[in-house]
């Protein structure tokens, strides 16, 4: 195994184990809270599985099917074990990606249950991601027909449409996905009447998917560089494939961690949780929840503070109207 190889097998160890103890970490809040899981909680977790999975796989084909070694040096074997890895760690990273957008915008409406109009835009959003992730699966399992051809040998075999641009197009798209997630809560967060120190802390929470979208940033220049647009995909084959795969399974695994640190504040600190930040940051008064004038909602007459909470809630307060 050369550096490249190397190089992709530590960076699968460290962000796999990472993503499975949060993963570990957010159901263990949610049994400390007594808080059953939902949606967007399966979806996370059935991710972070997938995700080791994908990386055990990764481990195995650096040492087995000759990544990060230059295409001159496989075996016809290797060539075609690694056009197999290549191909499937292609389409789950997509779906892994799509999915997991998926499940941070579920939980966003669970903070702001209160917000029609925020429902409404994160539908729209949950909409985008889950066509987005058909779209570019869809594309990269049949980028050759019969499927089989993907790891044929056989030079003369075609893609059936450019790959380069659906490779551009796919990360473009990504990063806006990114964007516009990281940026929907902000109007919401602003019309609330929360202290700065609240708003500061609110407000990080969200930003940990700048992260994510960094990730996408990378990897779109390692595809550019290893795209056939820009020539022989192979003119520098270990350079070019190492770093995409690498910030592949970094922006699956990032994308995995930030979804779940916004959940494990009841395991520091019990009261904290992120519901607790933006509700209890109001001094527990009305003026705190805003309706569509941007006025206080008078229809909710009271709060349930942390002392009267049923225990199946603690950690996560939540506004009731009478």
């Amino acid at each position: 195994m050369n550096r490249y190889g190397l190089a992709i097998l530590i960076t699968s160890i460290i962000f796999s184990i990472l993503a499975l103890l949060l993963t570990g970490a957010r159901i263990w809040a949610r049994r400390i809270t007594r808080r059953s899981l939902r949606l967007n909680d399966h979806i996370i977790i059935a991710n972070s599985v997938l995700t080791f999975s994908l990386c055990v796989a990764t481990e195995w084909a650096a040492v087995h099917a000759g990544i990060g070694e230059p295409r001159s040096k496989l075996t016809s074997t290797q060539a075609v074990s690694f056009r197999k890895f290549l191909w499937s760690a292609e389409i789950i990273v997509t779906f892994i990606i799509g999915t997991v957008k998926i499940g941070v915008l579920l939980f966003y409406q669970q903070v702001f249950a209160t917000k029609p109009r925020f429902h409404t835009a994160a539908n729209v959003l949950v909409g985008l991601c889950g066509a987005w992730t058909a779209v570019f699966v869809l594309l990269i399992v049949f980028k050759r027909f019969p499927v089989h051809n993907e790891w044929s040998l056989a030079a003369s075999v075609p893609h059936h449409w450019n790959a380069g641009v659906m490779w551009t197009s796919m990360s473009a798209s990504d990063i806006l996905l990114d964007l516009a997630i990281l940026t929907l809560p902000f109007p919401v967060l602003s019309s609330l009447k929360l202290g700065r120190r609240r708003k500061i802390q609110v407000g990080g929470i969200f930003c940990l998917g700048v992260f994510v979208a960094i990730g996408s940033a990378v990897r779109l220049v390692y595809f550019i560089r290893a795209e056939p647009i820009y020539g022989d995909p192979y003119y520098n084959f270990s350079d070019s494939v190492t770093n995409v795969v690498i910030w592949s399974i970094v922006e699956a695994c990032v994308s995995i961690i930030a979804a779940n640190l916004p959940l494990l504040a009841p395991l520091f600190k019990e009261g904290q949780g992120l519901r607790s930040l933006l509700h209890y940051g109001s001094k527990h008064s009305c003026d705190g929840v805003l309706n569509e004038q941007g006025r206080p909602d008078l229809q909710l007459k009271q709060f349930r503070t942390a002392s009267t909470l049923d225990v199946r809630d603690r950690g996560f307060p939540q506004i009731e109207c009478v």
